[in-house]
């Protein structure tokens, strides 16, 4: 699955001021995108749930937050691929009970399981 990427660069004029606004508005845009990117809306909510899980926060609360991700629109599709790639990815980094990513195995189990529970309840 591809990375969500954005790459971004604004003109300098040398004028510190103008030049300070370009970066600002620059910035802007980028924030915006990732605001509406659903693999970068996901991955967000993924990583705030893996920093819930060690916060000591309910597991149930975490997965409901989860799958109210989920339930927007376009999410599920996306969730299904970001799947598929966190499991390729603790797959290829997982040796006998080691796993080199720990985040990724954390981040991949709660997504299953949020997708699992969404499915049960429909």
């Amino acid at each position: 699955m591809p990375a969500s990427d954005l790459h971004i660069s604004a003109e300098m004029t040398g004028d510190r001021a103008e030049d300070t606004d370009r970066r600002a508005q620059a910035y802007g845009m980028a924030l915006e995108h990732a605001r509406t990117d659903p693999l970068i809306t996901l991955k967000m909510a993924l990583g705030k749930a893996y920093s819930d899980v060690h916060a000591g926060d309910v597991r149930t609360d975490i997965i409901k937050k989860l799958r109210k991700w989920l339930a927007e629109p376009g999410m599920q599709e996306v969730a299904v691929k970001h799947c598929a790639h966190l499991s390729a990815l603790v797959r290829a980094r997982t040796i006998g009970e080691r796993c080199g990513d720990y985040v990724s195995k954390v981040q991949l189990q709660l997504l299953k399981d949020a997708m699992v529970e969404e499915a049960t309840d429909a």
